[in-house]
């Protein structure tokens, strides 16, 4: 790759980071090339995962995108484990909620451990595995597609599933 093709593909990511999104017209525009030379740009720039291709367009990919789901785990820990142990004071013995994917809502889930008689209806595994063990939880884990970046478990069979069932809290 040129130098040029590198400046031009630098300059493109800087506009769609700027913006959040760009049109391959606007792009062109820009940076004085054709739009099928954004095109080909944008193409090999979302294929290495540097922002997302759409029709018509480029976007800057969303944070959580670009950090493993290992890494979301220990950003901002201390905060999640504090907006878990907050959020499960406000939850009754008794209930039943759907929890969902996310590293905070696991920090959720482990601040309901120690519950009584809770139901919990979730797509995430992570939840599962930590509520497994609570004596006290009815815990119903949906079927579907394990997406294994983070965890989910996604798709139709899992939405289907999730509208079987009602909760007082989701």
């Amino acid at each position: 790759m040129t130098q040029a093709v590198q400046q031009r593909r630098f300059r493109i990511l800087k506009l769609v980071q700027q913006h959040g999104y760009a049109t391959s017209e606007d792009l062109a525009r820009e940076l004085n090339v054709t739009v099928q030379t954004v095109r080909r740009d944008v193409n090999t720039m979302a294929a290495q995962g540097l922002l997302a291709r759409h029709h018509g367009g480029a976007s800057s990919l969303s944070p959580s995108e670009n950090i493993s789901y290992s890494d979301r785990q220990i950003l901002n820990l201390r905060e999640k484990e504090a907006i878990g142990r907050n959020a499960a004071q406000a939850i009754p013995n008794g209930a039943s909620l759907f929890i969902n994917i996310g590293t905070t809502t696991e920090a959720f889930a482990q601040s309901l451990r120690t519950h009584k008689a809770l139901r919990v209806i979730t797509n995430n595994i992570h939840v599962a595995t930590l509520l497994a063990p609570a004596p006290e939880c009815s815990l119903i884990i949906t079927g579907g597609h394990v997406r294994l970046r983070d965890g989910g478990i996604v798709g139709p069979t899992a939405a289907a599933m999730i509208e079987q069932y009602r909760a007082i809290l989701a």
